[in-house]
């Protein structure tokens, strides 16, 4: 198993683990992170962010975020905020 395999079985495990079941993105290159550079510092976590649908930063929530705000935000940016 090379270093990408074994880090993304480490995650699911730690996803299923935790009972989160919501998508997550596997990034071993940082691609996607680059393109929020500056809007999400790495340092803090939990960080949670929602997409807007063109893909863009919408929401950013640093630190423990319960489901209710999350669905919440994620309505919100459904329906164009």
């Amino acid at each position: 198993m090379d270093s990408h395999d074994e880090a993304r079985s480490k995650a699911s495990a730690l996803l299923r683990q935790r009972g989160l079941r919501y998508d997550n993105i596997y990034d071993p290159a940082d691609s996607q992170l680059d393109k929020l550079a500056g809007n999400l510092p790495t340092d803090v976590l939990p960080s949670t962010i929602v997409l807007d649908k063109q893909g863009r930063l919408a929401v950013r929530i640093l630190g423990p975020v319960n489901a209710d705000t999350l669905l919440t935000e994620i309505e919100a940016v459904n329906h164009g905020r």
